[in-house]
């Protein structure tokens, strides 16, 4: 039997962001655009030493900040819920005892009060077990809670509830494209981006990978771009391992090592410095990519661009055509 809980986040920035800094807190490998949100999955044994798997998504809620609608269209419920002003939802769900999702659900609760934004904590019973105010800390509730109307007298916040569709605080749009380095993959379709980060020994690749698929859109291409240059990674952390194993599973590809995978993809190499953005694709891989990848640059394809002539979909459009001028010489 599968079990879940929420966990709520008023944000006003967009799901691209929120899902990226969720990944590097929760020290994930990978996350995949799924809809309108992304999942991946979370080693449970690592958090609460139980011996399996949670899958994990990152979601806007119905009435939240990513959410189509006009924010006087929303279309918040006749009795209030304590989740109503919050933007999106961090969903936790794994077979087992309600005790494990809970445990573990608390623990990813408390290590996202790092991002000093309004939180809920909501079990499987739509019980409201905690929620974080920055200034005021965590207030738990007592067991039996619930998270609508019957429990408004324990969870009523009136700096959220008063007026659910206002901003926590505002959030500057994202730099298009700020300092930094991903490779972006192209292999059956899929796009993977692997975040690079220089060190005493030369730039190497960290986690989290993000994928999308070519036919997700330039500007959502651009945007998850965008927030994965900013990825960090602690200088002691080796994640080559857990990439490699990542990157050869595009589905229904058939691949069967890293090496099959480098012969098989294309990919496109975006630097950054603020100011400008190089782009530089290569053919496939002669054997397991390197970081930076091993495959041949295609000197004729490079282009420059000043990071001022940019908007999301312009930039996730420049991949896009290089990848598909790669691939007129190279099919996959």
């Amino acid at each position: 039997m599968s079990n879940a809980v929420e966990i709520y986040v008023k944000y006003a920035g967009p799901v691209e962001v929120l899902a990226r800094r969720v990944a590097e807190a929760l020290e994930l490998t990978w996350y995949f655009r799924s809809g309108r949100g992304f999942l991946s999955a979370l080693e449970v044994e690592r958090w609460i030493g139980e011996p399996t798997w949670a899958g994990l998504r990152v979601d806007p809620t119905e009435s939240g900040h990513d959410n189509e609608l006009l924010p006087e269209e929303w279309a918040f419920e006749e009795e209030p819920t304590a989740d109503a002003p919050y933007d999106y939802q961090v969903g936790l769900d794994m077979r087992g005892p309600q005790e494990w999702i809970e445990r573990l659900g608390r623990m990813v609760f408390d290590r996202l009060t790092g991002f000093d934004l309004p939180l809920a904590f909501v079990g499987e019973n739509v019980d409201i077990l905690a929620d974080f105010l920055p200034g005021r800390g965590v207030r738990e509730f007592p067991p039996g809670t619930s998270a609508s109307e019957a429990g408004r007298a324990q969870w009523w916040e009136p700096r959220l509830h008063d007026d659910p569709a206002a901003p926590w605080r505002p959030e500057p749009p994202p730099p298009v494209a700020p300092p930094g380095r991903v490779t972006v993959f192209e292999t059956g379709g899929l796009l993977q981006m692997v975040p690079l980060t220089e060190g005493s020994g030369g730039w190497r690749w960290i986690a989290p990978v993000t994928s999308i698929r070519v036919d997700g859109g330039a500007r959502d291409i651009g945007l998850l771009l965008g927030s994965a240059l900013t990825t960090t990674a602690p200088p002691e952390r080796d994640d080559r391992a857990a990439i490699e194993e990542q990157l050869r599973r595009v589905p229904n590809a058939g691949i069967e090592d890293v090496a099959d995978f480098g012969r098989r993809s294309v990919s496109v190499e975006v630097r950054s410095d603020g100011t400008a953005v190089a782009a530089i694709p290569h053919g496939p891989h002669r054997g397991a990519p390197d970081a930076p990848p091993s495959g041949s640059v295609i000197e004729e394809l490079v282009r420059q661009e000043s990071s001022a002539d940019l908007d999301p979909a312009a930039l996730g459009q420049l991949v896009l055509d290089l990848v598909a001028a790669v691939r007129e010489r190279v099919p996959a």
